[in-house]
């Protein structure tokens, strides 16, 4: 008795599982570690999943770790527009976030480099067929029921009604800190996170932190290993220069003061979720509304991007932030 209780608990759980098929085209961090998290998700709730990983843009990981891994490389053509993009070296620091012109560019590009690649995925080799037989091998009998046919548009977005917002689900439980990272926590009163990543190669923060503050330490994160960043190292006893950091963990500490981000949807639910002030700078797409409703909620402070690069202003908003008891 006991075995067949047994045998049918487990056909039970067997039968509660789907096959899911998440699309991840690898194109920024933040978006890759955002549908990779939903795979695991699911991967962890005993579900079959299986992730196809369109190949834009080689940096970064593939965001899932649970999940069964479809890659598809990029096609010549993606690689070309994309590596022409990268060398252009365009600064996205200067360039005006409503000037139609640019945002017209920016948008063709993109929408360009995106329909390259879905080419790719579609050319790939018998990926058709495997999908076909792992996700519909009994489908040619079955009826496609149609769902959401009627939807309701919610406020000006485009959410439908069969949309479920879960908020969070982006965001990694933060794990414990090292021990040379809780060293540097410890250093002085208030510690300084940026945790800005970009397309692209970025140098901050502006000279002069270290002697402008010398009660804060500066957690920076670098991407040019030349002469530009070894000088602020050694000119700035308190600034320390990573090109890793363990951000979940380093925002749920209690000495992290400040966290400076381009309020990326990642990084806002981050902020929102472990209670940390910020100074938002942000550089396009849904940044500017990330980061106005973040300032809103008095999560923190927005910086305009082009300001990054005068120290005097960028260190007083830093000054005006970490002062503000709220």
């Amino acid at each position: 008795m006991i075995r067949l209780l047994g045998m049918l608990i487990v056909g039970l759980s067997v039968a509660d599982a789907f096959k899911i098929l998440v699309y991840n085209p690898k194109f920024s961090h933040s978006h890759s570690n955002f549908m990779g998290r939903i795979a695991d998700i699911l991967a962890e709730a005993g579900h079959n999943v299986t992730t196809i990983v369109n190949v834009i843009d080689h940096d970064g990981a593939d965001g899932t770790t649970l999940s069964e891994i479809i890659r598809i490389p990029p096609s010549a053509e993606t690689a070309k527009m994309y590596g022409d993009m990268t060398k252009s070296k365009a600064n996205m620091f200067e360039m005006n976030n409503f000037n139609p012109i640019g945002a017209y560019f920016m948008g063709k590009f993109y929408g360009d480099v995106f329909a390259a690649q879905c080419r790719a995925l579609l050319d790939e080799p018998g990926l058709v067929q495997k999908l076909k037989a792992k996700f519909f091998s009994h489908s040619a009998e079955q009826k496609i029921k149609a769902a959401g046919g009627t939807c309701v548009l919610v406020a000006k977005g485009t959410i439908t009604c069969v949309v479920i917002a879960i908020g969070g689900t982006g965001a990694k439980e933060p794990g414990k800190l090292s021990e040379d990272w809780l060293k540097i926590l410890s250093k002085r009163a208030k510690t300084v996170l940026d945790g800005f990543r970009f397309y692209g190669q970025v140098r901050l923060p502006p000279s002069g932190n270290g002697e402008s503050l010398p009660d804060v330490t500066f957690i920076w994160k670098y991407e040019l290993d030349d002469d530009f960043t070894r000088n602020q190292a050694s000119k700035s006893e308190n600034l320390e220069l990573t090109k890793w950091m363990p951000q979940a963990d380093l925002l749920a500490h209690p000495n992290l003061s400040l966290f400076v981000t381009h309020g990326g949807i990642g990084s806002v639910q981050e902020t929102a979720l472990r209670g940390v002030t910020a100074i938002f700078i942000p550089i396009f797409g849904d940044q500017p509304r990330n980061a106005g409703i973040m300032e809103h909620n008095k999560f923190g402070k927005v910086l305009d991007k082009t300001e990054v690069t005068n120290s005097a202003k960028f260190l007083s908003v830093i000054r005006e932030v970490l002062q503000d008891e709220r």
